[in-house]
């Protein structure tokens, strides 16, 4: 038997430890072969569990070659309850080819417990729900030391794919000796909450903001798929009318969680309706068939909400000649009214970059381009504060007045026969120099006109470049 017993050895890294409750602690476990030819080992560690402690070898197999060895991992698990306390354990290699040949070691584990309150468990009153379902969550905290806890921190999260979804935080004070706390909490789901697997944790926490436990479960929201026909069953039509046209609007929408498929939509409208029908949207295909015209659209798969929905329009636009009417004496008015009313353009006189000591000419071009006489003509322009006026004028001298936002120049004239023009000029000068382009507002005209109503008329706003 001495001889046998020497043909294999057990040697540990260390022979004892201290291991810590909630934690695994591991040991090298090395199989020395020390016979003549190649051989397996069983690996066995006794007992097997030991109050919350659970020895896993990472094998239970190991091949040796002739003298030599094999180093394994030896995982203690300690449960996060284990009891305070110091076992031996008894590991042992013994020849799976000749029962004689084994060696044994004994190992001591001392379990130290950091913290007597951790998670117990997390449960769900369901995990599998529909949308608009609620998530009913408890979370057990319990306490096994023989005196009451200090204040502890509860994270309760919901998420999806590492998105948050919700987080639930409380605070866990005074929990009584040999007790547990039961933390519930509830979350109703969204009708268009994505489908699938939902990752519920509690994470609890300590005063310095350390973990000292963690529980996770999964919660499955089902699948809500529309069909094409539960679809376009579900679309809502709305006609309006009026005096020139007849509008009808189809709305659909996806009221499951999952898109849907391309779908087709079709309207049946008269023969005789035809040249009248205005869609929105082109649709893909028309058809004629008994006397009707059938349109086809093509629905894009759609997300789901209530934002998310496609809208198919279409009109009988029943005056379509009024409209023609309507727009020929509009243009026949417009143009009336733009080549016969009074104008006022405003020009400049400059070349070259812009300085302090140039000077720019601004004229207005006032005409009265009507077929009657306007009177009480008051023109009024601005020039910023950027510049200032030159108080010499070739013209009408105006009526100066200064203020926050720059410099007012006002003209009276008192009236324009028809046809009539009348430039009027003056001269500015920056205060500084202006890199790029220098911005005059629009200058305006107020007058009265053969109904002695009183109008106004603007330039264009005057753009110089350096």
């Amino acid at each position: 038997m001495p001889v046998a017993m020497a043909d294999v050895g057990v040697k540990l890294s260390t022979d004892s430890m201290v291991g810590y409750a909630g934690e695994t602690s591991s040991i090298d476990l090395t199989v020395v072969n020390n016979g003549a030819a190649i051989d397996t080992f069983s690996i066995s560690v006794w007992p097997q569990q030991y109050y919350g402690i659970t020895p896993t070898p990472e094998k239970s197999i190991v091949t040796v070659d002739a003298n030599s060895q094999e180093t394994i991992k030896l995982d203690f698990y300690i449960a996060i309850d284990a009891v305070e306390q110091t076992p031996v354990f008894s590991i042992t290699a013994k020849s799976i080819t000749n029962a004689t040949v084994s060696d044994t070691q004994t190992f001591y584990l001392t379990v130290v417990r950091k913290t007597n309150v951790y998670i117990k468990d997390i449960k769900l009153e369901k995990y599998a729900l529909d949308p608009e379902e609620t998530a009913k969550i408890e979370t057990v905290v319990i306490n096994i030391g023989d005196t009451a806890s200090g204040k502890y921190y509860l994270e309760t999260t919901i998420k999806k794919n590492d998105e948050l979804i919700k987080k639930f935080d409380d605070t866990l004070e005074g929990i009584a000796p040999l007790s547990t706390a039961q933390i519930s909490k509830s979350y109703t789901f969204g009708k268009y909450d994505r489908p699938g697997t939902y990752a519920i944790q509690s994470v609890l926490k300590d005063n310095n903001d350390k973990t000292i436990s963690k529980k996770a479960t999964n919660l499955e929201i089902k699948v809500v798929n529309k069909t094409c026909d539960v679809l376009l069953g579900d679309i809502i039509k709305s006609t309006k009318f009026n005096f020139f046209w007849i509008t009808t609007t189809l709305t659909i929408k996806n009221e499951g969680n999952v898109p849907t498929q391309n779908c087709d939509v079709t309207e049946s409208v008269p023969s005789f309706a035809k040249t009248l029908f205005s869609p929105e949207k082109e649709p893909i295909s028309a058809t004629q068939a008994e006397g009707r015209v059938i349109y086809t659209w093509l629905i894009p798969p759609i997300e789901p909400g209530p934002v998310n929905k496609v809208t198919i329009k279409y009109s009988f636009d029943l005056w379509r000649i009024w409209l023609t009417i309507l727009i020929v004496v509009l243009i026949v008015y417009g143009a009336f009214k733009f080549f016969y009313k009074p104008t006022i353009v405003k020009r400049h006189s400059h070349e070259g970059p812009i300085t302090r000591n140039k000077e720019i000419l601004v004229s207005l071009d006032v005409r009265n381009r009507t077929k009657h006489e306007i009177r009480d003509v008051e023109v009024k322009d601005v020039v910023p504060s950027i510049a200032r006026v030159v108080e010499k004028f070739d013209t009408l001298a105006p009526r100066i007045k200064t203020s926050e936002i720059g410099t007012e120049l006002r003209w009276k004239i008192d009236s324009l026969k028809p046809r009539e023009e009348r430039v009027l000029t003056y001269r500015i000068r920056p205060v500084v120099e202006v890199a790029g382009t220098l911005n005059l507002p629009e200058a305006k005209a107020r007058y009265v006109d053969r109904k002695k109503l009183k109008r106004i008329i603007a330039s264009k706003s005057l753009l110089i470049k350096g």
